[in-house]
């Protein structure tokens, strides 16, 4: 298991991921899944078996403001980068559950999270406990598309 960038062979399995995982919610089009990666590339890792297949993936970008963007909702390709970096989506599939995937995929993303202030995200399907234990902290509930329940959480970086 390692963490690699995002390839353009990744996304078949990359959405066949957000359907596995995402129950209470429709999946987002794959149109909206890519346009976060060409968004901010760099912010954006997969992790892969020895195989060198896709098993878990997160996606994020910069973002400004108060309010998360809605759930399968595109955005501007020209997003001021602000001092917010967005995490949009971190799934790992059922076959890595537990093996720290999700672990690995979040450190990857602090370490190329130097320019950015903050983070934000969006906790889906009771995962806010999960995000706490990484000093998130809730702010507000978030848009109903993304599921009952789900919290609009922030995280300070000190680099």
């Amino acid at each position: 298991m390692f963490i690699d960038s995002i390839r353009s062979d990744d996304w078949p399995h990359i959405v066949a991921i957000q359907a596995q995982v995402y129950t209470e919610f429709e999946p987002e089009r794959l149109c909206v899944l890519q346009q976060k990666w060409q968004l901010s590339p760099e912010t954006c890792f997969v992790v892969r078996n020895e195989l060198g297949q896709a098993l878990a993936y997160l996606l994020s970008h910069p973002w400004q403001g108060d309010s998360p963007p809605h759930l399968d909702q595109t955005l501007s390709t020209e997003l001021v980068k602000g001092d917010c970096l967005y995490l949009h989506d971190l799934a790992v599939s059922p076959t890595l559950k537990g093996q720290g995937a999700g672990k690995a995929l979040f450190a990857a993303l602090l370490n190329a999270a130097d320019e950015f202030s903050k983070m934000q995200l969006i906790a889906v399907q009771n995962a806010s406990s999960y995000w706490q234990k990484h000093q998130f902290i809730r702010l507000k509930s978030a848009p109903t598309c993304y599921g009952s329940g789900a919290q609009l959480m922030e995280r300070v970086l000190n680099h």
